[in-house]
């Protein structure tokens, strides 16, 4: 990678922790504060968490349209105030209602597909898988450092110094956007990462598609749902909230050491289907059993089987998106994903709290459980896995005659299903069956063509 392409990496990778922790800090904490706030209920703390995920899930993708017209460092910057403002706002609400505002402006940063096009804008074709990598490495870390950090935080600084917290690290994000962010020269049509509008309605009704979309919302509806109990559970089984941030340090650890085989199990497609109905069956055990556990130990086991069960959906699913997406409509499938994403989010705060309030904690896992027996049915019999990947070509003279017979060409090779050529950017978009597919040729090819 170029020292450019290093600034950006490191600087986009940093933006999406900053984002990351504006949702995952105060979801260990804040439904244990219902009392700070006038009005509060069960119900409408729920709300509190989860209305970060609506206006996430509705922004995305106007965001990242809004960036194609307007430049990606004003669209981030307009995100990242915000979602200060927002953080600010929460650590001053007095009440349940200002709180839950609050939370739905910090949403509102809605900037994840602005970075990811800001990533292509400034990195090479054969350089943005690895910069992909980091920004996922980057996201996972995040993801983990956020559940233990908010806990511990809230017991030094407090629930309003966890929010302001937010605030400041908003505020170091603009400064890496004005100072570290290199600025594009021009903005690039690149499909792996740009949401086309008129496929939108045609990849969601796909049902491979569909269906991942589906499980991704199941997913984190699960889990900001199950965040609504697990203190709670913790709190009753006698773990006060000073020690919640070390019982979610010890777990998190224990999963991340455990899932590596998984993991690598799961990134062989022949047996990700069999991976994903597997962990999702873990979820739906850990949920059903928590529901009934009376002991400490018995709580942290099913609690971590859950969290492992969640964090390999977090690798299996992204990656089974990547090779479901036809080829040059990865950028849409993606846009379609993430807010299916917060969707979830949405509604497992707003649900969960609600069936809490109504029927407590025991109701909510169960329910929670049979929402994963009826997500396994669906991954069962609608979700199809292919050996599949996709592969992004330059074309040196893509106006010339050569470049549509070389498309032709690709065409004609077994193995290739599908190519999408942007004669504007000089890129052709491949979609290979790696069960059929022979390198040689394609090498062959592009050597003598003058592609790479």
């Amino acid at each position: 990678m170029t020292g450019l392409e290093i600034r950006a990496t490191a600087s986009v990778s940093f933006l999406y922790m900053v984002r990351m922790f504006g949702l995952f800090m105060v979801i260990p904490v804040l439904p244990l504060a219902a009392d700070a706030y006038a009005g509060a209920t069960i119900a409408l703390m729920g709300l509190a968490v989860g209305v970060y995920g609506l206006s996430q899930g509705l922004l995305q993708i106007p965001f990242g349209l809004l960036s194609d017209r307007i430049g990606r460092k004003p669209v981030i910057y307009l995100g990242l105030a915000l979602f200060i403002a927002g953080s600010a706002l929460a650590a001053w609400a007095e009440t349940i209602g200002w709180l839950i505002a609050a939370r739905l402006l910090q949403g509102c940063g809605a900037i994840a597909g602005t970075l990811l096009a800001l990533m292509g804008d400034l990195t090479r074709v054969n350089m943005r898988t690895v910069a992909m990598a980091f920004v996922g490495i980057s996201i996972g870390v995040s993801f983990g450092l956020s559940l233990i950090a908010g806990p511990w935080f809230n017991t030094l600084i407090g629930l309003p110094g966890v929010f302001l917290l937010n605030a400041g690290l908003g505020a170091v994000g603009m400064v890496v956007v004005a100072v570290f962010v290199p600025t594009p020269t021009a903005r690039r049509v690149n499909l792996d990462n740009a949401v086309i509008p008129a496929d939108i309605l045609q990849l969601a009704t796909r049902p491979d598609i569909a269906a991942l979309c589906v499980s991704i919302l199941l997913a984190h509806h699960l889990l900001m749902s199950g965040f609504l109990a697990f203190p709670r559970l913790l709190v009753e089984v006698g773990y006060t909230v000073d020690v919640h941030h070390y019982i979610y340090l010890g777990l998190l650890a224990g999963t991340f050491v455990l899932m590596g085989p998984v993991m690598r199990l799961g990134a062989n497609p022949r047996f990700t289907k069999h991976v994903l109905l597997s962990v999702i069956a873990l979820a739906a055990g850990s949920l059903a059993a928590l529901s009934g556990q009376a002991s400490g130990v018995g709580v942290l086991l099913t609690m971590g089987g859950f969290f492992m069960a969640f964090n390999l959906l977090e690798v299996v699913l992204p990656a089974q998106l990547t090779r479901a997406a036809p080829a040059g409509r990865r950028g849409t499938a993606a846009g379609l994903f993430s807010a299916a994403q917060f969707g979830g989010v949405f509604t497992g705060g707003a649900v969960g709290g609600l069936l809490i309030q109504t029927w407590g904690n025991a109701a909510l896992l169960y329910v929670n459980a049979g929402c994963a027996v009826l997500w396994f049915g669906l991954v069962m019999w609608g979700l199809t896995v292919r050996d599949v990947s996709g592969r992004v070509i330059e074309i040196a003279d893509p106006t010339s005659d050569h470049a549509h017979s070389l498309v032709n060409a690709l065409l004609s090779i077994e193995g290739i299903d599908d190519v999408v050529f942007v004669e504007a950017e000089g890129m052709a978009y491949l979609k290979i069956d790696n069960a059929h597919f022979v390198e040689d040729r394609l090498e062959r090819l592009l050597a003598q063509s003058g592609a790479t």
